[in-house]
């Protein structure tokens, strides 16, 4: 582990005994990695064991500082399959990282259409060069974005990714909402953080990549 996130683990644990927090190791450990990446107040807890069989009505409640189901959001992993395994690049990446909320449906269609158009509107000669042949889509299997992102199913966050993945916001989130819920690298553990905070520290693409459910 990292010598300056333990020191910065244990300065939070020993925060959370001076003021009442419950000192849990899973969420002390996101929120140290929040802090690292700059966030000024992220806030993370863990659910109840029952968290994901509840309704989605229910589950603002049960983190306790959520005020709708619109603050609540997930993350999937997307893969083009026609871009070089190397392939890094924001606009013409592998695979990306996508945040949307729950209350929201991701759309492929719209997804593909911003990343061409990012890649037309470029002045890199190699990526305004690139067609439609150059992009097929698909989800990344479980597996595969549990090694992307370090993190099980429904742990799955765009903060503390164990590897360099390009992050895409969807910009339905920032125009409805001035935080989100995200996962926090455990399934039960879940980290609020700032939406402008997100986008001035992780600088994802902010893409109109979903339709309403």
């Amino acid at each position: 582990m990292d010598g300056r996130l333990e020191a910065l683990e244990t300065k939070v644990s020993n925060l959370a005994q001076l003021v009442g927090v419950p000192d849990d190791e899973d969420v002390l450990h996101i929120l140290a990695i929040a802090y690292k990446c700059g966030f000024t107040r992220p806030l993370a807890v863990r659910t109840p064991e029952d968290y994901y069989s509840q309704e989605l009505s229910a589950r603002p409640a049960m983190l306790g500082h959520c005020r709708s189901i619109a603050n609540l959001c997930k993350s999937i992993v997307l893969e083009n399959t026609r871009a070089p395994r190397d392939a890094t690049n924001p606009l013409f990446s592998r695979c990306y990282l996508i945040v949307i909320q729950y209350i929201r449906k991701f759309s492929s269609s719209k997804f593909h259409s911003a990343m061409r158009r990012l890649a037309k509107d470029s002045n890199d000669a190699y990526l305004s060069s690139l067609t439609k042949n150059d992009y097929t889509w698909r989800f990344c299997e479980e597996d595969e974005a549990v090694a992307l992102t370090g993190a099980p199913h429904n742990g799955m966050g765009p903060v503390g990714t164990s590897t360099t993945i390009p992050l895409v916001l969807d910009a339905n989130i920032p125009r409805t909402v001035d935080n989100m819920w995200v996962g926090g690298l455990h399934p039960l553990v879940k980290l609020r953080v700032c939406c402008t905070e997100f986008k001035d520290l992780l600088m994802p693409l902010v893409l109109d990549c979903t339709d309403a459910s």
